[in-house]
C-alpha cells in the first residue's frame, strides 16, 4: 500500500499468483493528507489523514473482501490540531495510531491502541508520555507486532530522541511503557523518528542525525527484548552513516530477521543500501548496495 497524500489517495496492491492487480482508495475532503501514514498486514490497511478536519485527523480502515478493499471503519482525532494519523502501524490484531501534536500549544502527543476484528474495531487504551513536556511530540512515530507496542518520542532529552516501549500483556496495560532506544547526547537529532518493534528487536532511526562527520550524517540504533524472564532490553549496535549529508536511515525495511537500511544521498546521491542479518541478539552485515548514478 502506498499513500499519495498530495491527491489523498492510497493506491493498494494486491498478489494473486504472479499477477498485482492495483485498487485506489479515496476519502475524506481534498487537503486531509489522506495517505500520510499508510500500513499494511494481513488483509487490513490503516490510512492516516493527519489534516482532516482541521488538523484533528483522521484513520481510514480497510479490509480486504475478495477482489477489493472495503471501509472497515473511520476513527477520528478528539483534539483539533493533534494531527491524528500522522503516524499508524498494524500487527496481528492490534492497530496503533499516533497524534504527536497534541495538546495544541505544547504538542507534548498521545496515542491510542484499538483492537482489529473480522467486523470491527475496538479500543484498547490511550498512551500518553509519563512526563509531558513541550515538543516532545510522542506519537510522532509508532510500531507494533502484535505483543509488543513502540511509540517514538523524537522531542526528547533535548531532541536527541528515545521511545517508549509496552508490552500489551502487562495487566493492567502501561500507560507510558518503560523509555528505550535513547539517542545518543553527542548528537542531535539521533533517535526515534522512525522506530520498529518485531520479534524482540528495537529499533529507531533518523536521517537527520548530525553526527562527528557533519550534518544529517544518519543513524540507526538497534536493541533486542531479551534475558531469562524476556524484559531486557540490551543495546545491540547504533550503525551511522559513513559522510555528512547522505541521511543514513532515512529509510528502513525490517521483516523480524533481515533489516534493509537507506542511505539515499550517500555516494553523490546515488544512494545506498545496507543489508544485515539480526538474529538471537546479534548483528552480521550481510552485503552493500549502491545506486547505478547520481
Amino acid at each position: 500500500a502506498v499513500g499519495v497524500p498530495s491527491d489523498d489517495t492510497v493506491n493498494v496492491w494486491r498478489r494473486e499468483g504472479e499477477r498485482w492487480s492495483e485498487d485506489v482508495k479515496t476519502g475524506g475532503s481534498a487537503g486531509d493528507q489522506l495517505g500520510f501514514a499508510v500500513a499494511a498486514e494481513d488483509g487490513v490497511v490503516a490510512v492516516g489523514a493527519p489534516d482532516a478536519d482541521a488538523g484533528t485527523g483522521e484513520v481510514w480502515v480497510f479490509r480486504r473482501d475478495g477482489d477489493e478493499f472495503v471501509v472497515l471503519m473511520t476513527l477520528s482525532g478528539l483534539y483539533v490540531g493533534e494531527h491524528f494519523g500522522r503516524a499508524v502501524d498494524v500487527g496481528a490484531d492490534v492497530l496503533v495510531v499516533g497524534a504527536p501534536d497534541y495538546p495544541a500549544g505544547t504538542e507534548s502527543g498521545r496515542a491510542e491502541l484499538w483492537a482489529i476484528d473480522w467486523f470491527w474495531l475496538s479500543p484498547i487504551i490511550g498512551l500518553e508520555p509519563t512526563s509531558p513536556t513541550t515538543n516532545l511530540h510522542f506519537g510522532d512515530t509508532v510500531s507494533t507486532d502484535g505483543a509488543l507496542v513502540l511509540i517514538g518520542q523524537p522531542g526528547a532529552a533535548s531532541q536527541t530522541g528515545s521511545a517508549r516501549l509496552c508490552e500489551r500483556d502487562v495487566s493492567p496495560f502501561p500507560a507510558s511503557g518503560n523509555e528505550v532506544l535513547r539517542g545518543d547526547a553527542s548528537g542531535a537529532r539521533s533517535a526515534a523518528s522512525a522506530v520498529v518493534v518485531r520479534g524482540g528487536w528495537l529499533l529507531a532511526g533518523s536521517g537527520l542525525y548530525d553526527g562527528p562527520l557533519g550534518a544529517n550524517q544518519g543513524r540507526v540504533q538497534i536493541e533486542y527484548l531479551g534475558g531469562a524472564s524476556g524484559t531486557v532490553v540490551t543495546p545491540v549496535a547504533a550503525l551511522v552513516g559513513g559522510a555528512a549529508g547522505e541521511r543514513f536511515g532515512a529509510a528502513r525495511s525490517f521483516d523480524g530477521t533481515l533489516l534493509a537500511i537507506g542511505a539515499p544521498d550517500a555516494d553523490g546521491l546515488r544512494g545506498r543500501v545496507e543489508l544485515h542479518r539480526l538474529g538471537t541478539g546479534a548483528l552480521t552485515e550481510e552485503r552493500t548496495l549502491t545506486g547505478a548514478a547520481a
